[in-house]
């Protein structure tokens, strides 16, 4: 991607990514839990160029090489992150717990396809405060000991 280009996707992304994660949350926050998960999952196509699904389904890494570009790996992270949240306002926490380690794994891999990334290496502390080192795949383990 040119630059220019790349710069003004990555500013409307955020954009975009801000207003939605504002409207799930206060979705959440309302109680209305399966419907902020909803507004999470159904923005994919629009935020990512393809369904939740599919990146739900497969692991961290198959996730990242879907994704590509750095930017909308961190925005799945984002998603995911959210999505935890939600799941613990709403009392469910092995889903939030689940949530918030594939959100970490989903961090520690934009973090490799960038490794300069202060963003995703902010969100990779703040992560991995939540997820226990031992449910994390050795690799992922070693990741975060390098870092």
């Amino acid at each position: 991607m040119a630059p220019i280009v790349e710069k003004d996707f990555i500013v409307r992304l955020i954009r975009q990514l801000a207003e939605l994660l504002a409207r799930a949350l206060g979705l959440a926050r309302k109680g209305q839990f399966d419907e902020a998960i909803s507004v999470l999952e159904s923005s994919c196509p629009s935020l990512l160029g393809m369904d939740y699904a599919p990146l739900a389904l497969v692991d961290s890494a198959s996730a990242a090489g879907i994704l590509r570009e750095p930017a909308r790996v961190k925005t799945f992270a984002r998603l995911l992150a959210t999505a935890a949240e939600i799941y613990e306002l709403k009392g469910d926490a092995a889903a939030a717990r689940s949530k918030w380690q594939h959100a970490l794994e989903v961090y520690l891999e934009a973090a490799r396809l960038q490794p300069d990334d202060q963003e995703a290496a902010e969100q990779i502390r703040a992560l991995a405060r939540k997820v226990p080192k031992d449910l994390l795949p050795e690799r992922y383990q070693a990741q975060l000991e390098r870092a």
